[in-house]
């Protein structure tokens, strides 16, 4: 897959990680999931980038 475009990637992957972070106290898990989303959205243009809860739920894993 090819990036289509960047715009928001960083907002993003910022949000992703802090909501993440503050739920598993898990640094290295919250830039996992911050990262598969915000490759994610590169793929799709402007505002189509925000990440379905189909996608976000994809993105979750369970930590123990």
């Amino acid at each position: 897959m090819n990036e289509v475009d960047s715009t928001g990637a960083g907002d993003i992957f910022a949000a992703a990680f802090f909501i993440r972070l503050f739920t598993t106290r898990d640094p290295w898990e919250a830039g996992r999931f911050a990262t598969q989303l915000a490759s994610r959205s590169v793929l799709r243009v402007g505002l189509n980038g925000i990440p379905t809860q189909k996608e976000i739920n994809e993105c979750l894993m369970e930590v123990i």
